[in-house]
């Protein structure tokens, strides 16, 4: 009613649109006004809060000049929208039926579509607004309450650069590190000191190929990779993480992974895929005793005496056990993949083993037989192509090393069935290991 008065009494349509302007602004001035003395206490307490860890001279924290510009443009932009158009539509509303209202205010009038329009919007607006600030919240909580799987408690982590005028060789750098992590064991209250290429959580450092010592690989594919990152010996002993793993552990944490990333519940997933992969050849390093054993001599630095040079004998049962891994991978990694065959498997087995031992229990016997009776479902003609490739090649590195001559094809020919055997028992040896992984006693 104030606007039909004002009209009443001689106030044109662009005076009361002026106005109603005038007062939009104001308001938007105020709270930017605010914004801004918040925004500078903010800063100003931020840069008093950091000046005790000494940052570096080009971090500084200050209001960006462009930045600010943009922020009042449009602060600008919006009040003159939403101070327009409610001005030009009360200044449109018919005089004599404002004048005829009863009731106090304008609030009896019937409210427009646009101003519907606006409520609606800005509820919906608040009610998304306050379903992400819980999502957040409860990210933030989830973040404190996670297990790393290392001490995070009493943890304090820094960041080094080195000039490269002050340290211009690896020698240089080294001795820097090597003082750097003494003096800081030597200060009080310090439990260890530990140096690394980027933390734990941070992701650094690329996925390389890596070779075991003592195992031989005929083709570059057949290298396990790793996320590869430089420690120093304590580095574990430092963050909590022991050393110490029985086998059970390692195959419910392997089998808890495997699930995790597994394609049936990931699939058209290529970061799965390629997760699953490297949980697969860390298993066969980790779940194997004697690798696991060279592995942690490599990770921790413990030192041995160099081997004499192999004798024939030593490097046929090396590339034996090698052809063995590879079988007992090939099919590990086929089966491991299809859950619904290794259950469907494990129901057969069980059956057959009941009625000979008159209970549940795994029987390799059992599984190997089983092994025998399906594998032929598994494996495939690429699978069977790079068999023989492996075959040939292990066969031409034992006439190169002079384990069997060259000219008696009667010794070369009961290597190769040797190898062949060989073969197919880690191919059988894989089948049992994922049903074993999946077997539970009944």
């Amino acid at each position: 009613k104030e606007i039909a008065v004002r009209t009443a009494l001689g106030a044109s349509r662009a005076q009361v649109i002026g106005q109603l302007l005038s007062e939009t602004f104001v308001f938007a001035a105020v709270g930017g006004l605010l914004g801004i003395g918040l925004a500078y206490i903010g800063v100003t307490l931020y840069s008093v809060s950091i000046q005790a860890s000494r940052p570096p001279f080009w971090l500084d924290v200050t209001i960006d000049g462009p930045a600010l510009a943009f922020v009042l443009a449009v602060t600008f932009l919006a009040t003159l929208i939403s101070g327009t158009v409610p001005a030009v539509q009360a200044s449109g509303t018919d005089l004599n039926e404002v004048l005829k209202d009863e009731s106090r205010g304008s609030s009896s009038l019937r409210v427009g579509r646009f101003s519907r329009f606006l409520v609606v919007s800005e509820i919906a607006l608040s009610c998304g607004l306050l379903v992400a600030a819980g999502i957040m919240v409860r990210t933030l909580v989830n973040l404190r309450t996670i297990d790393f799987g290392f001490a995070t408690e009493d943890v304090l982590t820094a960041r080094t650069g080195l000039m490269i005028n002050d340290y211009p060789d690896d020698a240089s750098r080294v001795r820097f590190y090597q003082e750097l992590q003494e003096r800081l064991e030597a200060q009080p209250g310090v439990i260890g000191a530990a140096l690394s290429v980027g933390l734990q959580i941070r992701g650094m450092g690329g996925v390389r190929p890596f070779g075991m010592e003592g195992v031989s690989y005929m083709d570059e594919r057949d290298y396990p990779q790793a996320r590869r990152r430089t420690i120093s010996p304590n580095y574990f002993e430092t963050l909590g993480v022991s050393r110490d793993a029985s086998d059970v552990a390692i195959k419910k944490a392997y089998r808890k992974l495997a699930l995790q990333y597994h394609p049936d519940r990931n699939p058209d997933s290529k970061a799965a895929d390629e997760k699953i992969r490297e949980i697969n050849a860390a298993y066969e390093v980790i779940g194997d005793p004697e690798r696991r054993k060279t592995y942690e001599r490599l990770l921790f630095g413990i030192e041995i005496k160099e081997d004499e040079a192999p004798d024939p004998a030593v490097i046929l049962e090396q590339m034996d056990q090698k052809l063995h891994d590879e079988g007992r991978k090939e099919v590990f990694g086929v089966l491991i993949k299809n859950v619904k065959r290794i259950k469907a498997e494990l129901a057969v087995i069980r059956e057959r083993t009941v009625a000979i031992k008159g209970y549940d229990v795994f029987m390799e016997k059992v599984v190997g037989e089983r092994a025998a009776d399906v594998m032929h479902e598994f494996v495939t003609e690429e699978m069977e192509s790079r068999k023989k490739r492996l075959l040939d090649v292990a066969l031409q590195m034992m006439i190169s090393q002079q384990v069997v001559p060259s000219n008696d094809e009667r010794r070369i020919h009961e290597l190769s069935q040797l190898f062949e055997k060989t073969f197919q028992r880690g191919r059988a040896s894989g089948f049992s290991a994922a049903l074993e992984l999946f077997y539970e006693r009944r």
